[in-house]
């Protein structure tokens, strides 16, 4: 049974066993057994190639088999952001609600911070990130937060009063990646500042003047801004690369699976690999999006599934259906495929870096303009937000209709369509 998900019968026949006393449910949640005949819950923590073992509550005095999972999902998301076992012990032992749990966490690692001139960058990283991640929805964020700012700038003033940081520490950190990986530099320079004009808030006073905010002309190197939007192949090619992706050598399933659905449906790469089988409608072919953290314009939103999408669902079902996520993936920290999946297999597929998981959307909207489809369906199925006065009296989301472009679009991508047809609609 070790590796696999657990019913309730499972865990009501299980017996203590001197051999064994755990046993495993995925995601790093497991069943102990204890002698008395009680059973627990315990989360695994793999910390610096050591393994502890975090209870988690009792099972059905305190926590059901799905409760214990939710909690456990919570649990390991707050440790992936770098939070001590400590924090996560003390808040467990008030409340077994995962949310509860995330806030108490956030709210001790705010509190227990050092208020003093000797305030370490990395201790006024932490603060910073415990008061502003709460308001992220997006779990990506969040985790580049804090991870990325450890690994870059921590080697060079982690460990310094945050009092001593001068604009040159910042300027030393930022410039082995300042051209290779500007975005994320960027990114990174934009964070420091917030964190910095933190500590200069009344409630720190630590600094007087922020390091982080200086004119990168003559600090670093210059980097030629691209006036492109993401990499996009034109519409009349699309069919081609759908063609590419389908006879694409060495493909991994969920790889071509997840850049397939970013294809026929144009959602984000991000929303299409966190996609939930709890979400999905199958019979009738809707994915909807109720989770506001799911989503990037923080709103519900329902997808149109074509046929093609539909049938590729289908064969995961087997696969990872007994799971969250559509795109489940063991042994990695968010349990899913990568992000950048669907633009690496576009990518390796067509032969070239002139084409991007995000520039579907562009090709699906052009085509969708050229082919005479409202503008109100491109956009409400590229999910964009409404502006004006149309955001507040406008409710629809013209799903019928949007069915009915999607699967036209299917059927162009296929070849099942020829490119002069017109809208269906």
């Amino acid at each position: 049974m070790a590796g696999s998900t657990l019913r309730d019968l499972d865990i009501k026949n299980a017996k203590y066993s001197t051999k064994v006393n755990r046993i495993a449910d995925g995601n790093g949640l497991y069943l102990r057994i204890n002698k008395s005949g009680s059973k627990s819950f315990d989360h695994r923590l793999l910390r610096d190639r050591k393994t502890t073992w975090l209870s988690l509550g009792v099972y059905d005095r305190e926590l059901t088999l799905k409760a214990a999972r939710d909690l456990n999902t919570s649990v390991k998301s707050i440790f992936a952001d770098g939070y001590s076992i400590d924090m996560v012990k003390s808040a467990l032992a008030k409340t077994k609600t995962p949310t509860e749990v995330s806030k108490l966490v956030l709210g001790l690692k705010q509190s227990d911070e050092p208020l003093t001139a000797e305030m370490t960058f990395q201790q006024m990283h932490e603060a910073w990130h415990a008061y502003k991640s709460p308001s992220w929805k997006n779990a990506v964020h969040r985790h580049q937060a804090m991870r990325n700012i450890a690994h870059y700038c921590y080697p060079h003033f982690g460990n310094m009063p945050v009092s001593k940081v001068i604009d040159m520490d910042v300027i030393r950190a930022l410039e082995p990646i300042w051209v290779d990986k500007h975005e994320s530099a960027r990114r990174i320079k934009q964070w420091l500042g917030k964190i910095f004009d933190m500590a200069a808030s009344p409630k720190y006073r630590l600094v007087t003047a922020n390091p982080a905010k200086f004119s990168t002309e003559f600090l670093l190197p210059e980097v030629k801004q691209s006036d492109n939007h993401q990499p996009s192949v034109h519409y009349e090619q699309a069919p081609q690369l759908w063609s590419a992706v389908c006879n694409k050598p060495n493909s991994v399933m969920l790889s071509i699976a997840a850049t397939k659905i970013v294809l026929l449906t144009a959602k984000r790469a991000g929303e299409v690999i966190g996609m939930r089988w709890q979400d999905i409608d199958l019979e009738r072919a809707v994915w909807v999006v109720y989770d506001p953290a799911m989503t990037k314009t923080g709103q519900p939103h329902r997808c149109p599934l074509p046929r093609e999408a539909v049938e590729i669902l289908m064969a995961l079902k087997p696969i990872t259906g007994n799971r969250e996520l559509v795109f489940y993936k063991p042994n990695t920290k968010l349990n899913r495929i990568a992000l950048d999946v669907p633009r690496k297999t576009l990518q390796s597929a067509w032969g070239g870096r002139d084409v991007s998981a995000h520039g579907t959307r562009h090709s699906l909207k052009t085509w969708a303009m050229e082919t005479g489809y409202r503008k109100e369906l491109s956009e409400m199925q590229l999910s964009h937000e409404e502006q004006g006065i149309q955001a507040v009296y406008n409710d629809a989301d013209y799903l019928k209709d949007r069915h009915i472009m999607m699967q036209h679009w299917a059927d162009y991508l296929t070849s099942a369509a020829p490119l002069d047809e017109r809208n269906r609609v």
